[in-house]
C-alpha cells in the first residue's frame, strides 16, 4: 500500500487510521471489515447504519436483495467515474480498484464523488 500510494495526495492524511486497523490481530474477518466500513463510512459522510442478522433469510425478490448482486461470476454493472490517480499518466484510469484508491486520492471530496 505504502508503495503504491505514499505520492497520492490524501495518503498521510488516511493512511495511519487505516494501518492500525489492518494492523489489529481482530479475530474474526468480519471484526475487520466491520472496522473499515465505519471507517470510509465516516471518510465518505454515509448516514446509513448497519446492523447484524443471525441466520440468513432469503427473500423473494432477489433483484432487490444486495447478497445475490455482487458475485465473482458476475460482472457489476458499475461505472467509474475517472479522477486523477497516482499512475495515472503511465497507466491511465485504473477502474475497479478499492475505495482506498479513491479516498488517497480525493480526499474529503469522495463521499460527493461517487
Amino acid at each position: 500500500m505504502i508503495s503504491s500510494y505514499k505520492s497520492s495526495p490524501f495518503f498521510e492524511f488516511y493512511f495511519e487510521n487505516i494501518e492500525k486497523i489492518i494492523s489489529k490481530n481482530h479475530e474474526f474477518l468480519l471484526d475487520l471489515n466491520i472496522c473499515l466500513i465505519q471507517m470510509v463510512s465516516g471518510i465518505l459522510k454515509l448516514e446509513k447504519t448497519t446492523s447484524h442478522s443471525s441466520h440468513f433469510e432469503p427473500v423473494e425478490n432477489m433483484d432487490y436483495d444486495f447478497r445475490y448482486r455482487i458475485s465473482p461470476k458476475r460482472i457489476f454493472p458499475y461505472q467509474s467515474k475517472e479522477y486523477m490517480q497516482v499512475f495515472n499518466s503511465s497507466n491511465g484510469f485504473v477502474t475497479g480498484l478499492s475505495i482506498v484508491d479513491l479516498i488517497f486520492n480525493k480526499g474529503p471530496e469522495s463521499g460527493k464523488f461517487i
